[in-house]
């Protein structure tokens, strides 16, 4: 009876452990796949913090070429208000230089016409 007994708990521990061991065995196949996971996602953060420095530094390229851009508009700007003072100081002495060359024409007439009876006398 007693020998029946340690039997009966003998298959009942064996049953326990074979339940025990498939318990193991699962956790071990759930833990690797939650690593693997780990190391996926891992991988997936490491990617995408590439590409946001990636943006970063082209973000930063970007903006300083739209200063260098801006300071170069701002000296064109200033060569092409000078550039235009020129032209109109230049335009306004050619004004002055064809009233002064039509004055001189017109006293030129005046003084042949001049010259021009004197010798008739």
């Amino acid at each position: 009876s007693d020998l029946t007994e340690s039997v009966s708990q003998l298959k009942a521990c064996e049953k326990d452990l074979a339940s025990l061991r498939s318990e193991h065995t699962q956790a071990l196949c759930e833990a690797r796949s939650n690593h693997e996971l780990v190391q996926d996602r891992e991988s997936e953060i490491a990617s995408l913090e590439a590409a946001v420095a990636e943006a970063k530094g082209q973000f930063h390229t970007e903006q300083k070429e739209k200063h260098q851009t801006r300071e170069a508009l701002q000296k064109l700007q200033i060569d092409f208000e000078s550039l235009k003072k020129r032209s109109d100081d230049a335009e306004a002495k050619l004004l002055a230089l064809e009233q002064e060359s039509k004055e001189l024409g017109a006293a030129r007439a005046t003084a042949e016409e001049a010259l021009g009876e004197q010798a008739r006398r």
